[in-house]
């Protein structure tokens, strides 16, 4: 796992600072250069340093996630005794609980501690090196390896556009799709995914972005853009499954 990686996971709250700790200390250094070397062996000394003068904090983040979970463990608790489901239903439900639970054991870091080991990966010049060394391609691949993550790596309108221009060139909807979900609702052009998957006719791609990205695309633009195309098959999958993509919505929410 690259020191880049390891950034992103530790600013989207994947990993804690013990385990960031860890997977520094058991990087493959054969890969980097003596000088990127020293500046490992830096950022392994100065986060245990923070960690020895800053203490963890359960921030407001934290108290919102935990409160988000025992409310959909107490939803499952109550739909877990009315017994009439069957038996591959009961089976989801037991593994989604279990999923839960771990989740709810899941040590993060927060306040102080969080905000200053960030600010100490960000500011990191090797780190900011080998992501401005990045190619699109790279680039584009690195982002949208997660469906979404809640603070995405920062960039340009322009850099954006050339992203997602590289995903269409590549009809790769499933990144493209990704792409715009990472990016919801930060001022992004989302006009120009959406006019792509009309061209294509793929209503399923495009149900997901209008669900997903509800900040930044207008319905009522993409439903006269879907009727303009006359094109009645489409229309009616397209209608099917925006139903669908809403209803997915709802029950996640």
């Amino acid at each position: 796992m690259d020191t880049v990686k390891l950034m992103y996971l530790y600013r989207n709250k994947y990993i804690n600072s013990d385990e960031l700790l860890e997977e520094l200390e058991n990087l493959d250094l054969s890969n980097f250069s003596q000088h990127e070397t020293k500046q490992i062996h830096q950022l392994v000394c100065d986060i245990k340093k923070i960690k020895d003068t800053i203490p963890n904090e359960v921030d407001k983040y934290e108290k919102q996630r935990m409160k988000s979970i025992d409310r959909t463990i107490e939803s499952l608790e109550k739909m877990k005794k009315k017994n009439d489901f069957e038996n591959c239903v009961k089976e989801k439900l037991e593994k989604y609980d279990k999923q839960l639970h771990q989740a709810k054991k899941q040590k993060r870091d927060g306040g102080k501690l969080y905000e200053t080991v960030l600010k100490l990966l960000m500011e990191n010049t090797m780190i900011e090196s080998i992501l401005k060394k990045m190619s699109d391609e790279d680039l584009l691949a690195f982002i949208t390896e997660h469906i979404s993550v809640p603070n995405s790596l920062p960039l340009t309108r322009e850099k954006f556009n050339t992203l997602a221009h590289l995903a269409m060139k590549q009809d790769n909807r499933e990144a493209l799709w990704r792409l715009a979900f990472n990016y919801n609702n930060q001022q992004m052009d989302m006009e120009t995914t959406e006019n792509y998957f009309i061209e294509k006719r793929d209503h399923y791609y495009l149900a997901e972005i209008v669900s997903a990205c509800r900040e930044d695309i207008s319905v009522k633009r993409v439903i006269d853009k879907v009727l303009a195309t006359k094109d009645d098959e489409f229309i009616q999958k397209a209608y099917q499954s925006a139903i669908k993509a809403g209803s997915q919505k709802n029950k996640r929410l």
